[in-house]
């Protein structure tokens, strides 16, 4: 496919009686119209989605498209050839059959202006490209766009839309082709509580790259928590915006790391990131971010306070008590026969809190002569000296 995720081809909106045309940039896909190479190349996927042509110039390149109805009735749909133009983001588009053909448009020519078909039926008509004399090296970009003659036009008051589906025609002139890609920015940001992440990516060279981008948030300790991205085509001499909402944040929110990382063929000419062994990597410095809990991780984090501060507050008070336990307290040397509980009733007081102040663990067996504290209690014949 020549867009993926989050790249969309805008309708171009003319009033007043001309038709705001909506397109797809795509292969054949089921169930309406539309068109694929008829002969791609088996060691190059991305050639059963656009139609990649080598050229020099002065050049006459041929070519087959395969046209095919997979509506459920009968329909003839129109062909022809258009400039590729790139919108203000940085992606690939078709311009209006109306405009003016200045580069592929007009280097196109169809064996024929329009079929019809059956429904489920197909049919391979053939183009040519010829390159002209004076074309730049590097690389040039058209659509061959598909559109039904019949399709009804959806009217919205003044504006009349119909929809069209078009293949990428990329013609690549050999010479000093070049390819450089760079991340020109990279920032966060929040919009209506949701954290949203902007990659700006370069392309300095005369020939398009199949970028591989993603962004990632990680956590401080390195695990990833969230990730987005795909594969981009970024034209030759242009720049291409990608946005990202994520729209689930962190339940208890706090601070993590935001980064991108990008990832292209450096041969020139080549399409797709499958060839790994020819990869240009290139990765973002990362950035810290505070990321707002959700609702229920702010009223739990509360809760979880509370507990914490609930426990704090009882270990401190008895550690306060112990204290002034062992500071207000008197010995007593354990005698034989004495045991915690009778200990603890001869001096009045809890045979817990006497093993708790002196530290005596279950199974709470004492041993002749240990020295303990014990509340402070006159005339105690027990007492030690």
């Amino acid at each position: 496919m020549l867009f993926r995720k989050s790249l969309s081809i805008a309708a171009v909106l003319l009033v007043l009686g001309v038709l705001t045309v909506s397109v797809n940039v795509s292969a054949l896909s089921a169930g309406g119209i539309g068109g694929r190479p008829a002969n791609p190349d088996p060691n190059n996927p991305r050639t059963q989605s656009i139609f990649i042509i080598n050229t020099d110039k002065g050049e006459t390149k041929k070519d087959v498209i395969l046209v095919a109805n997979n509506s459920d009735r009968k329909q003839t749909i129109e062909l022809y050839a258009v400039d590729g133009v790139v919108t203000n983001t940085g992606s690939f588009t078709c311009s209006q059959e109306s405009e003016a053909k200045q580069r592929m448009g007009a280097w196109i020519s169809i064996d024929k202006s329009a079929v019809t078909l059956d429904p489920g039926k197909s049919e391979e008509v053939g183009f040519t490209l010829a390159m002209p004399t004076t074309a730049d090296v590097g690389e040039h970009n058209g659509c061959i766009v598909f559109q039904s003659a019949d399709d009804e036009e959806q009217a919205s008051g003044n504006v009349r839309i119909r929809t069209r589906q078009a293949i990428r025609v990329v013609a690549t002139v050999p010479g000093n082709l070049q390819r450089n890609v760079e991340v020109a920015g990279f920032t966060t940001g929040v919009d209506n509580g949701k954290q949203t992440y902007a990659l700006n990516l370069k392309n300095t060279g005369n020939v398009s790259a199949d970028v591989d981008a993603k962004v990632y948030l990680t956590s401080l300790f390195g695990s990833v928590v969230y990730e987005n991205g795909g594969g981009y085509p970024v034209l030759a001499d242009q720049k291409l915006d990608l946005s990202f909402v994520n729209e689930k944040s962190p339940f208890f929110g706090g601070w993590y790391y935001a980064s991108a990382k990008i990832a292209y063929d450096e041969r020139a000419g080549t399409f797709g990131t499958g060839d790994t062994q020819h990869l240009i990597q290139k990765e973002t410095k990362r950035q810290l971010v505070f990321i707002a809990p959700t609702i229920a991780g702010t009223l739990t984090s509360i809760a979880l306070l509370g507990l914490i501060g609930s426990g704090i507050g009882w270990l401190l008070l008895r550690r306060r008590n112990r204290l002034n336990a062992l500071k207000n307290w008197d010995n007593y040397t354990v005698e034989q026969g004495d045991s915690i509980q009778s200990i603890a009733t001869q001096h009045d007081v809890s045979w817990k809190k006497l093993a708790a102040i002196n530290s005596i663990a279950a199974p709470y067996v004492l041993k002749e002569k240990t020295i303990i504290r014990v509340p402070a209690k006159q005339n105690l014949s027990k007492k030690s000296k």
